[in-house]
């Protein structure tokens, strides 16, 4: 009779350790049976083996290279190709960097993976082989999507090399201008404070607005205890400037 060990009792696996993900037990299994065989493959007639520790090491291999494509947490890795060892050590990969693996079928066509890539926001695609490349590259939907991506960033790049880094506390003077903190009175006689910030700072959870939103458009130049009007969806809105600071 052979008992079976828990994760916790294994030999070099800390009591507290919790094997919750496969890239944790992949490092434990590589510690512990490091030239042990973990997956085999017969390739043209022959069986191509891997142990543990070349396994861990294809995989660290995989990631950095996602990694240093641009690959982050959250970000999807779409794998097209059999149903082969590299497919699991690029699932693996992926999570090991904490993004989704998202394996799609090698038979498929271009034109049926164009959902599941526009769906999952997918902007990195592992590929088998040139043909799988070939197939994606050839479908118009993949490159209308490509292009979509592409243009975005072109758009992003253009905004930062426009934008400037303002601290507000280098700012002063009696006007509301970007960067202040406002300090609002409503119709309901309640306090409300926001900072006028750019448009992809902007949070109202946070208390930031934007400075072309229409409550932002209202609030430049205005001086304390004049009134500001902004028309929304639920009607007109009546506010009295209390405080401006600049923080």
């Amino acid at each position: 009779m052979v008992a079976q060990a828990s994760p916790a009792t294994l030999p070099g696996v800390e009591p507290s350790a919790a094997l919750d993900t496969f890239p944790k037990y992949l490092i434990r299994n590589a510690k512990l049976f490091a030239g042990r065989v973990a997956v085999r493959e017969k390739d043209l007639g022959i069986w191509q083996t891997w142990t543990w520790s070349a396994v861990a090491q294809e995989v660290r291999e995989i990631a950095c290279g996602l990694a240093s494509l641009g690959f982050k947490p959250f970000d999807n890795l779409a794998i097209v190709g059999a149903n082969r060892p590299h497919l699991y050590m690029a699932v693996v990969a992926a999570q090991s960097l904490r993004g989704v693996p998202v394996p799609l079928y090698q038979d498929a066509v271009a034109g049926e993976m164009v959902f599941m890539l526009d769906d999952a926001g997918i902007e990195f695609v592992m590929a088998e082989d040139q043909e799988q490349v070939d197939k994606l590259l050839a479908d118009p939907g993949i490159v209308r999507s490509r292009a979509k991506i592409e243009a975005t960033i072109a758009d992003l790049e253009d905004q930062l090399s426009r934008a400037m880094v303002i601290d507000p506390k280098t700012l002063s003077g009696d006007k509301v201008v970007f960067g202040a903190t406002v300090t609002l009175i409503d119709e309901d006689e309640k306090k409300v404070k926001y900072q006028l910030v750019g448009a992809l700072e902007a949070d109202a959870k946070e208390g930031k607005i934007s400075y072309n939103s229409p409550l932002g458009r209202a609030l430049i130049g205005r001086q304390k205890g004049e009134e500001v009007e902004v028309t929304t969806p639920a009607g007109d809105r009546y506010y009295e400037v209390a405080k401006i600071e600049f923080i």
